[in-house]
């Protein structure tokens, strides 16, 4: 089984749909602006022809620092392909974006009792920062 990470810079409203109803959102409507900016970034993992999950990202400028950060806003990888390496693969292409786009770090946020996106960002790599929030930092 082959995983292959794409990142989708052009907006194209009929594939977004379909993602985001497989994703279990059929009231989402598709956001063109998102796609003007280069700084956000959508990824989507297939296995074969097949749309196994994705995520998206903004990439966000510090006051105090001259690196930006990436914010990893949401990953979703759909119930047949999961633990199967798609949500790892999304990472994977994350950290290079991220790499690439002079970041300094990955960030992500969940909520305490999510022990299955806990256990999945400290097996990516993601080190928890606070103490009473969860958050994970990965280094790019």
């Amino acid at each position: 089984m082959t995983i292959k990470i794409k990142r989708i810079s052009k907006f194209d409203k009929k594939f977004l749909k379909e993602l985001f109803l497989k994703a279990g959102k059929p009231n989402a409507v598709p956001n063109r602006a998102f796609f003007k900016n280069k700084f956000n970034v959508l990824s989507v993992a297939y296995i074969g022809k097949e749309t196994a999950g994705y995520s998206w990202s903004f990439v966000l400028p510090h006051p105090d620092r001259l690196k930006p950060a990436m914010f990893l806003y949401s990953i979703d990888v759909f119930e047949p392909y999961q633990r199967q390496g798609v949500g790892s693969k999304l990472i994977g292409q994350l950290k290079k974006i991220s790499r690439q786009l002079n970041c300094f770090e990955i960030f992500v946020l969940t909520d305490e009792k999510n022990f299955q996106a806990i256990e999945f960002y400290r097996s990516t790599g993601g080190v928890k920062e606070l103490s009473n929030s969860v958050m994970f930092i990965y280094d790019v």
